[in-house]
């Protein structure tokens, strides 16, 4: 019993002196794979230790309501979906559901990564109305991007919105849906898998791992090359300023100095950012998604 005791002491113990880290999507999936990275990185710095909680669903609502109406410090690690989510059309997020960007603190942003176009049939030509279209939710990178490419190009198809790509790709996998755009990693892993594949990538370049994907410029969709999307460590303002700015520090001298951090981020794909202002960089990412929102006319 004494032995138990000490056991469930020191479990409070360590959470007491810990900070949770919210992922606003399921475990498995690339947001959730570099949030476990960088938050083992920084718990092998200094005893103040770090937690991963996911809490998927609604688009990253939940997450994103939960830290806000926090009376206790959290942190939030998610990718682009946290600045489109601000930025919706009210009818998709009216009060008391709206927060703006500005209620959240940037820490660091930790870099951008291309969106890749897969699908489970030939190609771009099978795109049409009765075309499956996945995505992580309202508001969700991949579901702005599928909505301003399906505006700006003219296509017609359905979207079904799951918790994430750990769910949306085995059911591509399945032929439950057609087309989803991936982060790169996702789209490295699953290229040429079963009946999946990789048709076409955003940004500037072809990805040296899939060098048979073209870009979406070199088919005629050069508008593409602006989407891409951001990995962001915020917090909400139970924060101090100080707080913010050494911890900002640290994330810095991690993308500079760890190299298992670095090959980490590398392997899934990301460009990493060495601005040592985030809320300049992640004002700048916001400015970008607001024109393609606007342009994807939801």
């Amino acid at each position: 019993m004494k032995i138990l005791l000490c056991f469930v002491s020191l479990i409070f113990t360590l959470n007491a002196h810990s900070t949770n880290v919210i992922v606003p999507f399921p475990a498995g999936g690339p947001s959730d794979r570099i949030a476990r990275v960088l938050v083992e990185s920084l718990n092998q710095q200094q005893s103040e230790k770090f937690l991963v909680e996911n809490l998927p669903g609604s688009g990253g609502q939940i997450a994103f309501h939960k830290a806000l109406e926090s009376t206790s410090p959290y942190l939030i690690f998610s990718n682009s979906t946290i600045i489109i989510n601000s930025q919706l059309p009210q009818k998709f997020l009216p009060a008391p559901n709206r927060y703006t960007i500005e209620d959240f603190v940037p820490v660091n942003v930790i870099g951008e990564v291309p969106l890749v176009l897969v699908t489970n049939l030939k190609g771009l030509e099978d795109i049409n109305s009765s075309a499956f279209f996945a995505h992580g939710g309202l508001g969700s990178t991949a579901h702005i991007s599928a909505a301003f490419f399906n505006t700006n190009y003219n296509f017609s198809f359905n979207f079904i919105p799951y918790k994430g790509s750990s769910d949306s790709l085995p059911a591509m996998i399945r032929n439950e849906v057609n087309y989803e755009f991936h982060f790169l990693a996702d789209a490295r892993k699953y290229h040429g898998y079963k009946n999946i594949k990789a048709i076409a990538i955003t940004g500037t370049k072809r990805d040296k791992n899939m060098m048979d994907v073209p870009t979406f410029a070199e088919l005629g969709m050069k508008s593409m090359n602006n989407v891409t999307a951001g990995f962001y460590l915020v917090s909400n303002k139970r924060f101090s300023q100080e707080a913010v700015q050494k911890l900002n520090n640290r994330i810095t001298a991690l993308k500079k100095e760890n190299t298992w951090f670095i090959n980490a981020l590398e392997q899934e794909g990301i460009v990493i950012n060495h601005d040592l202002t985030p809320n300049k960089t992640f004002d700048s990412h916001a400015k970008n998604w607001k024109q393609i929102i606007q342009e994807s006319k939801l």
